[in-house]
């Protein structure tokens, strides 16, 4: 595309080029977030510790100051941020299964507009929060 600032035709991949070059600072901040990207995508359980002591060493040593607050976040839940790289069945552990589940709740009872038959308001749950549930009460 063309950019009338820029005064050429350049794509965002050349956009991100050229910020990264004139801004030292978003440079190492971008660097640091594609660090920590790949590191949450291809670590395993074992290299972990190690890997978070790594990534608290380089949010700490960046010397910016935005990242302080995620600096101490990995400070903070090290010990659980370590253990969310555990597998089980191939597939790391996550609290996304439960948290889909109360989101449909949520969604049942707000449109509801209130119950008044607890029978059905149970049986109205379960057949929507199961597939293989069938709708006789």
């Amino acid at each position: 595309r063309y950019n009338k600032r820029l005064g050429e035709y350049i794509n965002f991949r050349g956009i991100r080029a050229l910020l990264l070059t004139e801004f030292p600072e978003l440079k190492v901040a971008y660097e640091l977030r594609e660090y920590y990207l790949d590191l949450n995508s291809s670590c395993s359980s074992a290299e972990a510790p190690n890997k978070i002591d790594q990534a608290i060493r380089l949010f700490a040593d960046s010397g910016i100051s935005e990242l302080d607050e995620f600096h101490n976040l990995l400070i903070n839940w090290k010990e659980e941020i370590i253990n969310s790289f555990t597998t089980v069945n191939g597939r790391r552990i996550n609290n996304s299964y439960i948290e889909s589940k109360n989101r449909i709740l949520e969604k049942l009872i707000y449109n509801a507009n209130g119950f008044t038959n607890f029978k059905r308001t149970r049986n109205r749950i379960l057949y929507c929060l199961n597939k293989d549930s069938d709708f006789r009460m």
